[in-house]
């Protein structure tokens, strides 16, 4: 084995020195300590040419010819080339913390762009759940407004009730099981057809077709009375003539009779007419 500054001799495997080869060796190893002695001995020459041109140089920027009026360094005219290296010394540790400053601020520059990055990730998820809140928001306010406006016509009729069909019988009216003398559904009354009969008598009056009329229409307005109306309510009124020549009288006595404004109207002619009479009467009223 060798290395700088130590030298083992090599043994035979019979245990004795093997002095060829060791001589061999030898000579490699103080060739090798001869080239390792001039090159650091190069190198000290280098470094101290170095060093003598550099101290050379500085010494002519800080301190300049006597007869010159240049500047000169506050407090100090000379300064040694081991000052020197112990200013480049610092000067050099200075530099390494500043490079590590910068790693370190470009990492944190890196990490403050990659925040904003998320930032603007996390403003846009925030704008789209913002948007999606508000239209779902716009979405349950239409809901509530179709609600609202549903539980009106739903509140209206829950409340409302159909009416109720009631029979109207006044005691001076038409008897018969055949027939009401009325109905009132609501607001609005339909009365059976009246002729010109005296209920008491159970018997036509006399006279003519007017005298009839006359009755005919007594008898309606009395189921009115009873029903709560009369004949200023009357909606719609159907008569009906065993003879059209009848008209004319017929037409005399209702228009003296019936209020204005005068109802809606039918007039029609029939083959016949129940207890042998020439006119029937019905109408339609409102309370």
């Amino acid at each position: 084995m060798m290395t700088q500054g130590n030298y083992t001799p090599i043994i035979n495997d019979d245990g004795k020195v093997d002095f060829y080869n060791n001589a061999k060796l030898f000579n490699k190893f103080k060739d090798f300590a001869d080239a390792h002695t001039k090159a650091r001995k190069a190198k000290e020459d280098a470094d101290k040419k170095k060093q003598d041109e550099a101290a050379d140089l500085i010494n002519k920027l800080l301190k300049p010819a006597a007869s010159s009026s240049a500047w000169t360094w506050p407090g100090e005219y000379e300064r040694s080339a081991e000052d020197i290296r112990s200013e480049l010394e610092r000067v050099n540790a200075d530099m390494d913390q500043l490079r590590t400053w910068a790693s370190v601020i470009a990492a944190d520059t890196a990490a403050h762009n990659e925040a904003e990055v998320m930032v603007d990730q996390m403003a846009m998820c925030s704008g789209a759940l913002q948007g999606g809140e508000n239209q779902e928001n716009a979405r349950r306010g239409k809901q509530k407004q179709f609600n609202s406006a549903l539980a009106g016509p739903k509140k209206h009729l829950a409340s409302t009730t159909m009416p109720v069909k009631e029979v109207v019988s006044a005691a001076d009216g038409l008897k018969s099981p055949l027939l009401s003398q009325a109905i009132k559904y609501g607001d609005t009354i339909f009365a059976s057809g009246a002729v010109g009969m005296d209920f008491t008598t159970m018997k036509m009056v006399e006279g003519s077709v007017s005298d009839r009329t006359r009755k005919a229409i007594q008898n309606l307005e009395i189921v009115l009375k009873e029903a709560g109306s009369s004949l200023r309510n009357l909606l719609k009124v159907n008569i009906y003539l065993k003879n059209m020549h009848d008209y004319a009288a017929m037409n005399h006595t209702y228009a003296e009779m019936i209020p204005d404004p005068k109802p809606a109207r039918t007039c029609v002619a029939v083959a016949d007419l129940p207890f042998g009479t020439d006119v029937e009467i019905e109408c339609t009223a409102h309370l």
